[in-house]
């Protein structure tokens, strides 16, 4: 397959002659497949786990790609290479030894690791996603002291709107949303923001190179990785399931009725905050008395827990009950142990 390709490249599979153009990464992507396949039962590389990828990477042929397709972008005059080469080379060293290349502690732990300790029962999940956490913050800070370092100051002099530094700084710099009501964390609207923002920026990439840099990231590429993403959002969609105010009242409908009620005070120029226009609306008649408008009042003043579900509650705090839930959510489960009791 490789071979193929390569001649398709250089014109011999059509006749043309020789181009001189190579894309390097769609090269490093087939080798990687072929020779994952090989040493893995025909499991392409990008269903591989995080000791099956390495293995591959360390093949002399693969290395040697790497370094060429590093050498031709860095020669080709590549912004983007000449800039983010030696970032991404110093988080693949951190994301694998905990260290970069010259020796320097970044993290007290590494991805692998923790993986392993949570396969073998030394950690529970919990302490597993703290952990991992802790790995992407430390990252996160070495990554500003690296751009000092470097000279790059993107506060005094920020990329143009648009472009590719900018999405990958937004990338790096986004933070999960926690609901001031809820006070439940955005994971969704996070990773669903981070997806935009990456695929936003692999479109404005010339020959994979954004590609290659956003993999050395490493987000979400060990077998636990995505089994947390999918433990988070079974997760998510039971919390949605059970509405978080009594009367079934939802977090929507709240949402949406304090959000109205802001509008319309802005609108005829009114001081009131929303608690004290709700509470008086509620007395403006029947038809104000409702549940909806109790609940968010409750909530608009900041006393949310007198209105908060107990079913909700009890679910967060180990309230689901019974041997065929947990037999359905393994994975929430080992995540989660809290849901879980009995």
């Amino acid at each position: 397959q490789l071979e193929q390709f390569l001649a398709t490249l250089t014109g011999e599979a059509v006749g043309f002659g020789t181009v001189t153009f190579r894309d390097f990464a769609e090269e490093v992507g087939i080798l990687r497949d072929e020779n994952h396949a090989e040493l893995n039962d025909g499991i392409p590389y990008d269903e591989g786990n995080t000791a099956s990828k390495a293995e591959v990477n360390a093949l002399d042929d693969i290395e040697e790609l790497q370094d060429e397709k590093k050498q031709s972008e860095l020669e080709s005059g590549s912004d983007f290479a000449k800039s983010r080469n030696k970032e991404e080379t110093e988080i693949l060293s951190i994301r694998e030894s905990g260290k970069t290349t010259d020796g320097t502690k970044v993290t007290d732990f590494t991805q692998k690791q923790i993986d392993d300790a949570l396969e073998r029962g030394a950690i529970d999940g919990n302490t597993w996603i703290e952990i991992n956490r802790q790995i992407s913050r430390d990252i996160h800070k070495w990554r500003l002291g690296f751009q000092e370092a470097e000279g790059i100051d993107f506060e005094t002099d920020p990329p143009k709107p648009g472009s590719l530094d900018d999405l990958i700084e937004r990338w790096w710099n986004l933070e999960p949303v926690i609901d001031p009501f809820t006070l439940e964390t955005d994971w969704d609207g996070f990773f669903t923001e981070k997806d935009h923002l990456k695929a936003a920026a692999i479109r404005l990439e010339d020959h994979g190179e954004v590609t290659a840099y956003f993999a050395a990231m490493g987000d979400d590429d060990t077998e636990m990785q995505a089994n947390f993403k999918a433990a988070r959002e079974d997760r998510d969609q039971l919390l949605d399931e059970i509405p978080a105010y009594t009367d079934g009242i939802t977090d929507a409908q709240v949402d949406k009725k304090i959000n109205d009620s802001e509008a319309y005070l802005r609108s005829v120029g009114s001081t009131w905050s929303v608690g004290r226009y709700l509470g008086w609306l509620y007395y403006q008649g029947e038809e104000y008395q409702t549940n909806l408008n109790a609940v968010a009042y409750w909530v608009a003043i900041g006393e949310r827990d007198e209105v908060t579900n107990p079913e909700r509650t009890n679910m967060i705090m180990g309230g689901l009950v019974g041997d065929e839930q947990v037999q359905a959510n393994p994975m929430l489960v080992l995540f989660y142990p809290g849901l879980f009791h009995g």
